[in-house]
């Protein structure tokens, strides 16, 4: 048997029967869940949402760009096109305006983003005129995550190449250009942070009193490892950084992370969700865990509400998987004592069977593994109701001019990218 398609070449029986089956689950699902489309693939989604305005999807995509979403009507808002390969990362920036003393004095508050992409380096824009501000080489592999620290005013970026690197943003009040702190080397493809409990209390929004003056960073990586850190600026400014401590809560790599209230809730290859427990004001101690929820396949994404949305007063928690289905569970259900070495025989990544502990709905509306999950609100009948939105296949109509352009990737790197992010 010949073919003259090549995207065809050198794949399995298995992968071809995969593909068919994507394909047709992908028709049967096409209007489940307002589905938005997007021109490539989303590597990252982080929503945002202002008050009672309408909630943005901020979209880090395979096609080299990052797209602004609005979620409720579906278009795209803006694009920022500059990266030379598949962002990856994305997050934001609140710049104060300038001191009355400053030659700038004149220039305003400003929000950028930071997005870090394959292409090893990371960008800063701004937001609200979409200006490209400045670009850093600043790794020698793949930028896979990256964290801005406000009350440090760092972004600490991580890669394919295992190092941790922490830049300076102090300045962006009064200059456009990033500059290398101190690099740190561990082995990570997430990262996120926990400000510090100390004398005084947090800041609404969550971040970090400066007269706290240190931030925990948490970052896992590919081999199931998790390591916090311990970020702070001694009295003349100058950046501190120390391993407090390092466990290895899976088995396999670790896909998705999210802190708060004391817990770390990481996503895993091994087939399962853990919670452990966490005192952020002694980052030496290690986390604890406490609660291993099994899943039938990898779990690629998770959104415990109670942390993320905590006036929703909600017991569930939403993950997502590799075998295309979102699962919603009650975490009130089950028990979170933590375990027993001498009791609990130890976790070895076998994919979950038969009925779920907690497990309250499943939900079948992807073609795809379920990358990210987020929550916002919206109006109904005058009342602002939560949704959850999920994001793989899903955002945007495509814009005029922009079809055949849609993705710079030939179809056998798009298969290299999906294996890649199946790996990481």
């Amino acid at each position: 048997m010949q073919t003259t398609d090549t995207s065809n070449l050198f794949q399995s029986d298995a992968q071809h029967a995969k593909a068919s089956y994507r394909a047709a689950k992908q028709l049967l699902h096409a209007e489940s869940g307002d589905p938005i489309t997007l021109a490539s693939k989303p590597l990252r989604v982080v929503v945002r949402q202002k008050g009672n305005r309408e909630a943005d999807a901020w979209c880090a995509e395979s096609g080299f760009v990052v797209r602004r979403v609005g979620l409720e009507t579906g278009k795209t808002k803006q694009i920022f096109r500059g990266h030379f390969g598949p962002v990856t990362s994305i997050d934001f920036f609140s710049v104060p305006a300038p001191p009355p003393s400053s030659p700038l004095a004149a220039r305003p508050a400003r929000e950028i983003m930071v997005t870090g992409s394959w292409d090893k380096s990371i960008r800063v824009w701004d937001v609200q005129t979409k200006s490209h501000l400045s670009t850093t080489l600043a790794h020698t592999d793949f930028v896979k995550a990256l964290v801005v620290i406000p009350s440090l005013e760092i972004v600490v970026t991580g890669s394919s190449d295992k190092d941790l690197r922490i830049w300076d943003l102090s300045h962006l009040s009064s200059s456009i250009d990033l500059s290398s702190l101190t690099p740190d080397t561990t082995p990570e493809p997430l990262i996120e942070t926990v400000p510090q409990e100390g004398g005084e209390d947090e800041d609404d929004d969550g971040k970090a009193r400066a007269t706290t003056g240190s931030v925990a960073l948490v970052s896992v990586d590919s081999l199931g490892a998790l390591k916090t850190w311990e970020l702070s600026r001694d009295a003349k400014g100058e950046l501190q950084g120390v391993l407090r401590s390092e466990i290895r809560p899976h088995e396999i790599g670790i896909y998705d992370l999210v802190l708060g209230d004391g817990e770390i809730w990481t996503a895993s290859a091994d087939n399962s969700i853990l919670m452990s427990t966490f005192d952020a004001s002694s980052p030496s101690t290690a986390p604890v865990p406490t609660l291993r929820i099994p899943h039938p396949a990898g779990v690629k994404s998770l959104l415990p509400l109670a942390l993320l949305m905590p006036s929703l007063n909600s017991p569930h928690l939403l993950t997502g998987s590799t075998d295309e289905a979102l699962r919603i569970f009650d975490l009130s259900s089950l028990d979170s004592t933590p375990p027993s070495s001498s009791t609990t025989a130890p976790w070895i990544g076998l994919p979950a069977t038969g009925v779920l502990p907690g497990l309250v709905r499943e939900i079948e509306g992807h073609a795809h593994d379920v990358m990210e999950l987020g929550v916002f609100t919206k109006q109904v009948d005058g009342k602002r109701e939560a949704w959850i939105d999920v994001q793989r296949t899903v955002l945007v109509p495509v814009e005029d001019g922009e079809k055949e352009k849609e993705s710079l990737l030939t179809e056998e790197e798009e298969r290299e990218l999906e294996e890649l992010m199946r790996e990481d």
